[in-house]
């Protein structure tokens, strides 16, 4: 088993830094409880995830499908995004208590309906902080125009 700390893992984000293009950690591929209990996917420690992105500040890194439980130790972490996909409601808009710039939209699409991620997002009022989110988030980026081309080659650099 590997680390979300080892060399190579650090090796790529640097390499990613260096291209500015951010690392994306997939926390889960589905709900725990649908998976069937001899074969479980465990997934990555948060505590590891948020360790990375203090390793490597200048890296921006998004947690997909994090839970109310992870996002709970990314909070000291600025440069560590969240996706609202696995959120739901709670005491905080979303149930997470992280920093409303480090919030992204997250809709599980295409195997549920986006509409239902985007209505929860509108009524927690947090349409305005997403934007802003993402757009802090992609700044650097190829423009989505020019993604054929100039994407793909910053891609094919990285030699990993």
């Amino acid at each position: 088993m590997y680390s979300l700390i080892d060399q190579p893992t650090l090796d790529l984000g640097k390499k990613l830094i260096a291209s500015g293009i951010p690392l994306a950690v997939q926390m889960r591929i589905e709900d725990e409880r649908n998976q069937y209990p001899l074969l479980k996917v465990e997934p990555p420690q948060s505590a590891f995830v948020a360790q990375l992105a203090s390793l490597l500040p200048e890296l921006k890194i998004v947690a997909l499908c994090a839970n109310r439980r992870e996002v709970a130790d990314f909070t000291e972490v600025d440069n560590l995004y969240v996706e609202t996909s696995f959120l739901d409601g709670g005491a905080t808009p979303l149930g997470t208590p992280t920093a409303p710039d480090r919030l992204l939209l997250g809709t599980h699409s295409p195997f549920l309906c986006p509409t239902s991620a985007r209505l929860k997002v509108k009524a927690a009022k947090l349409e305005a902080q997403i934007k802003a989110s993402t757009d802090k988030l992609l700044k650097g980026l190829p423009p989505i125009e020019d993604s054929g081309s100039e994407a793909v080659a910053k891609l094919e650099r990285l030699e990993v």
